[in-house]
């Protein structure tokens, strides 16, 4: 039997600002012991009744992309299936959740979005597809598209100092319009105790402040915190919304984790860990046993609550261009599309959470 690898081959910040269509705009959340199921269509737990669009959101119609005039669009790695489920969307070939082989980073299968061609013509699509929704992660996408070789990419965090001082060395303006609603989530052993814990002490972990479990109502033993790499998705996004001000100390080597899968597997490995994620990655992407979410100041992470901003760590996801790109460039018109109804309902059949009230899939 061929893989879908094979046989695709064979083929070949409304929530800042909305002006435009193109500015800048109690208890622990346990994942499943199995990977969910994901359909190709709304989560179960996006908000039931949310309001009407507003009257002066109007639809922008879909870019007229082809496989040959695509935008060149990168990102970072959880946002993969989101740029994979607009390409199929725009350009006419189904999709579906299934599991990939297990990255480097990670020692199982992780989900993702492949493209599920049902004609000879949608092969060659697909084959296109995945060719043009490789993402070099969170930093390198924003080098590429501040040095021109991208027009668009979708990240999980605004860029950083380093990036922002990149751009400004090479002359050039960035900007970053949110697209989604996403959340910096935290995970414990499955065996951990802890269901809860509040801001103040995730950051006294992550400061080295508070070292043993007991201090924050767990057992007595020794906490290990673990944490990403300066300028990763994640860890940017730990600072902003958490460390704020303060400054990790250095950790050792081995409590650093290059990759997102390579974090879980650590929580799953070790009962004392500490860790960090994003929402959407955890959910729908790499959500394996023996580790879960815990509520922070008194809230789970869930669809629910990132919509109604409950949760205290939502986070953006952007999608993000240069200024000197022309109005009537296909990458530009993409991002209008993405920022109103049509492209908002695109959004909710991922999984993330939209911006546009009354956003859902269609």
């Amino acid at each position: 039997m061929r893989t879908r690898e094979t046989r695709i081959a064979t083929g070949c910040a409304l929530v800042l600002c909305l002006a435009g269509m193109a500015c800048e705009s109690a208890g622990g959340g346990g994942l499943d012991a199995d990977v969910p199921e994901v359909p190709g269509d709304v989560p179960a737990d996006l908000p039931a009744d949310t309001p009407d669009v507003p009257a002066d959101v109007q639809e922008v119609p879909p870019p007229p992309v082809t496989l040959e005039n695509y935008p060149r669009v990168d990102g970072s790695t959880s946002n993969i299936p989101l740029a994979r489920i607009i390409a199929c969307e725009l350009l006419g070939v189904p999709w579906e959740w299934d599991y990939q082989p297990t990255s480097p980073d990670s020692n199982f299968p992780e989900k993702t979005v492949f493209p599920a061609p049902t004609t000879p013509e949608q092969d060659i699509l697909a084959a296109g597809i995945l060719e043009r929704t490789v993402h070099t992660k969170t930093h390198q996408s924003y080098l590429n598209l501040i040095d021109g070789t991208k027009d668009l990419i979708l990240v999980a965090s605004a860029p950083s100092t380093d990036e922002r001082a990149y751009a400004v060395e090479k002359g050039v303006t960035l900007v970053w319009t949110t697209l989604a609603l996403d959340a910096l989530v935290f995970l414990v052993n499955q065996e951990n105790p802890v269901t809860g814990l509040t801001t103040a002490q995730i950051r006294g972990v992550f400061l080295g402040e508070v070292t043993n479990w007991k201090d924050v109502g767990g057992l007595d033993q020794a906490v290990s915190p673990y944490i990403r790499p300066e300028n990763s998705g994640s860890q940017q996004l730990m600072q902003e919304l958490v460390m704020k001000e303060s400054t990790m100390p250095a950790w050792p080597e081995d409590l650093v984790i290059q990759g997102m899968g390579g974090l879980v597997d650590k929580i799953k490995e070790d009962p004392n860990a500490l860790g960090y994620s994003v929402y959407f990655y955890v959910t729908y992407q790499y959500s394996i046993g023996g580790m879960r979410t815990v509520a922070v100041d008194g809230v789970a992470p869930a669809a629910t609550t990132l919509a109604d901003g409950t949760y205290p760590h939502v986070a953006p996801v952007y999608v993000v261009t240069r200024t000197d790109l022309a109005p009537t460039h296909l990458a530009a018109q993409m991002r209008d599309w993405l920022l109103a109804p049509g492209g908002q309902a695109v959004v909710a059949k991922s999984g993330y959470v939209p911006v546009l009230p009354g956003a859902t899939a269609r």
